[in-house]
């Protein structure tokens, strides 16, 4: 869960710089141009990213949870 919700607040944070800098290069040609962000739709993606995150590891720590700790230990 943890590297999906990094992952999605990197692309955020990376996102709204690029929409920035193309914003702050276009003002010469279009000075009335203004850069708006859609805060709710972010906080959306941000929970769409920690539901998948949970969804992608249930499965792998249900299976963990089921092993044996020592014969998981002792089978090389």
């Amino acid at each position: 869960m943890l590297i999906s919700v990094l992952g999605a607040a990197i692309g955020m944070a990376f996102g709204v710089f690029l929409a920035w800098a193309a914003s702050t290069t276009m003002t010469v040609t279009l000075p009335e141009l203004r850069t708006v962000l859609p805060y709710p739709k972010l906080l959306l993606m941000l929970l769409a990213a920690v539901l998948v995150g949970l969804a992608a590891a249930q499965r792998p720590a249900r299976r963990a949870a089921r092993l044996d700790v020592l014969e998981s230990i002792t089978a090389d």
